[in-house]
């Protein structure tokens, strides 16, 4: 706990002037339980959804076993629109791509960490690389904010790190970091998923903790927490997982492992948040389920299981 205690103190001290962040306990009292049925998409030509996002009436999936890469599906009745992406180290072919996509301006741009390059995505099937990156490290988890500003998690063993940096000139504009201060190569305990409300809020869900983090982003993308808030200790070689997605929207999204070890998978649950870190609702699902984005147009929580690679659907009650 120590170890813990001190990463947090590194990420709640930095004096800015700004408010400092403060460290809840999560009562997990949510005002109403709701069991969550959920209904399956059979997709035969994604066998693997690694990435996706929603564009309007369109859903963008990355497809992780064969090419192509991206499949793009129409969200009134999942038929594919089109398809784009070969994994290759020819001319438009990418080693190890990621979409930054652009949610007012089309598909955007694909970041390829393999090549260290940027490609443009237009609308009618064209690919063209716009220029050479300098990233210092690959970048995970990329999502675009405003063009050419993007934020990224990158992996080291003593540290994990969010970052918010200008894709063309590889400048760092602000950050969260977590560290083994110890060295001893064990940052990864704090691997997180996260999602960003509006260009200005970010929040953080960890795999392996019991935690959750709510920090703003500041107009030169400096970001500073606001809230931690935690549930039970960590346990060192403990097989609990946590969260496994995050999505902002009116409120927070938590996708919930809890209670889910290694040796049985049951079910997972949603646990939704206001933005001071205070427990609204929980979700019950009726599948084990890892990712999700929440579509709006449809007023539903579109999901992603990998015991069976289909997407599920929850209806939102309003």
């Amino acid at each position: 706990m120590v170890f813990v205690v001190s990463v947090l103190f590194a990420a709640c001290g930095k004096g800015t002037g700004e408010k400092q962040c403060e460290t809840k306990r999560n009562s997990l009292e949510f005002k109403s339980v709701e069991r969550g049925n959920t209904s399956k998409i059979e997709l035969d030509e994604i066998m693997d959804i690694t990435e996706w996002y929603l564009y309007d009436t369109l859903l963008i999936c990355k497809n992780d076993k064969n090419t192509p890469i991206y499949y793009v599906l129409s969200t009134s009745d999942f038929s594919v629109v089109r398809s784009f992406g070969k994994i290759g180290k020819g001319r438009n072919e990418w080693v190890a791509p990621h979409l930054l996509a652009d949610k007012d301006g089309g598909y955007g741009y694909v970041l390829d960490n393999g090549k260290r390059s940027l490609y443009n995505i237009g609308r009618m099937d064209t690919i063209e690389k716009k220029m050479d990156v300098n990233l210092f490290m690959p970048a995970n988890g990329a999502k675009l904010l405003s063009y050419p500003i993007f934020t990224y998690v990158a992996y080291t063993p003593n540290e994990i790190s969010l970052y918010a940096a200008n894709v063309e000139t590889s400048d760092t504009l602000g950050s969260i970091s977590f560290r083994d201060t110890k060295g001893e190569g064990k940052a990864i305990k704090y691997d997180f998923f996260y999602d960003i409300k509006d260009n200005n809020t970010v929040v953080l869900g960890f795999r392996l903790i019991d935690r959750f983090m709510i920090a703003s982003i500041s107009d030169t993308y400096q970001m500073q927490p606001r809230y931690i808030v935690e549930g039970e200790p960590y346990r060192e070689g403990s097989s609990n997982r946590y969260y496994t997605d995050v999505v902002c929207d009116d409120c927070i999204y938590l996708l919930s492992q809890r209670g889910n070890g290694q040796k049985e998978v049951k079910t997972s649950q949603i646990e939704v948040y206001d933005y001071e870190g205070n427990p609204i609702k929980k979700i019950v699902l009726d599948i084990f389920a890892t990712r999700m984005l929440k579509d709006n147009k449809n007023g539903r929580m579109l999901l992603l299981s990998p015991v069976d690679e289909y997407i599920h659907i929850l209806r939102m009650h309003t």
